[in-house]
């Protein structure tokens, strides 16, 4: 019998006797012996076909060799000169090969000795951090895997909860927005109570469009006061907002379905003004967000109607004139130029 590798051949043993072979002349298939084939058909025994499977799941002994050359070189050149910055440096990285899948933090890191040096330098050093370094170190070591009942987590924790008080106001909304993820202690609980009653006592010091977008895509940690506080400050800072920012602004409110018409009124009223204009892409986005929240301003339309006609263009989605139709069937909106526009492709 002839065998190649693991598996056996078959052919027919009239088929293998003539030059040209046709399957329609051999009615099984005859395992024979000594004949050259024209035509050859293997059959994979179950051995072979569990070597085949564990080549295709398992990494080659090459491939492991390299990832962990590589994770111990960077824990080497993180630890080298015992500095906590270093360290941290290390930590964010191994951080991104997990998230990567290039490592795994169970196989690879957990019980590796290197790596708890690693650890025991950040810990040392965590006095040392900047407030928006501590941040950077919780997110990046809860993402390898690290238990937030540690005691360098919490360690990290405690030192973010004691300069909530300190930080400037963005990026006390990104200690919100992270603890919100994170409740599985008491500890992280606290941080995020304490950062909020923050973040409300200090709701003067929020200026910016981004702030604004932050705490309404997440109102629901904050008291309906505070909320209402936001509001009014979107009012009055919306006459110094671009274009884009209001627009983005009305988008955030859609995505969260927050009605409040005085809001929306002073959004449409200062974007009807601007002599820009948008992408056709974001006109669209605007238009959606109108319609959800049922807020058909004639003023906003007509500067939304202009903005697409004088680029009809260069329009090259049929996707973005089918959605604008759409929104315009369902405000029961009638314009004359808009249906007459063609998307390219």
């Amino acid at each position: 019998m002839l065998r190649v590798g693991r598996g056996m051949v078959a052919i027919c043993r009239r088929g293998a006797k003539q030059k040209h072979w046709n399957p329609c002349m051999c009615r099984s298939p005859v395992f024979v012996s000594g004949y050259a084939p024209s035509f050859v058909a293997t059959i994979t025994t179950p051995a072979f076909s569990r070597q085949l499977e564990d080549k295709n799941q398992n990494p080659s002994p090459t491939n492991t060799v390299r990832q962990e050359s590589e994770v111990s070189k960077l824990i080497e050149t993180a630890t080298a000169n015992g500095s906590v910055v270093g360290a941290l440096q290390g930590v964010q990285r191994l951080s991104e090969w997990v998230t990567l899948r290039k490592i795994d933090f169970k196989k690879d890191l957990e019980s590796d000795e290197d790596f708890t040096k690693l650890l025991k330098i950040l810990e040392k050093g965590i006095p040392q951090l900047s407030p928006s370094a501590l941040l950077d170190g919780l997110k990046s070591l809860l993402n390898l895997g690290i238990d937030s009942n540690s005691y360098l987590i919490q360690s990290l924790e405690n030192e973010v909860l004691w300069n909530v008080r300190k930080v400037s106001m963005p990026l006390l909304l990104s200690i919100v927005v992270f603890q919100a993820k994170h409740q599985h202690t008491d500890l992280q609980r606290k941080v995020l109570r304490e950062s909020v009653e923050t973040v409300q006592r200090r709701w003067v010091e929020v200026r910016g469009v981004k702030d604004i977008q932050v705490i309404y895509n997440h109102h629901g940690v904050f008291n309906l006061e505070f909320i209402s506080r936001i509001d009014d400050r979107t009012i009055e800072l919306a006459e110094e907002m671009s274009y884009t920012d209001l627009s983005r602004l009305l988008c955030t409110l859609a995505t969260v379905k927050r009605r409040v018409t005085p809001v929306l009124r002073s959004l449409a009223f200062h974007m009807a003004r601007q002599s820009d204009r948008l992408p056709p892409k974001q006109l669209s986005n605007v238009l959606y967000a109108m319609n959800s929240l049922s807020f058909p301003d004639p003023l906003l339309l007509e500067k939304i109607a202009n903005d697409f006609v004088s680029q009809g263009n260069a329009i090259d989605k049929p996707t973005v004139v089918g959605g604008i139709l759409t929104c315009m069937g369902q405000m029961r909106w009638r314009n004359t130029m808009l249906p007459n526009i063609r998307g390219q492709g």
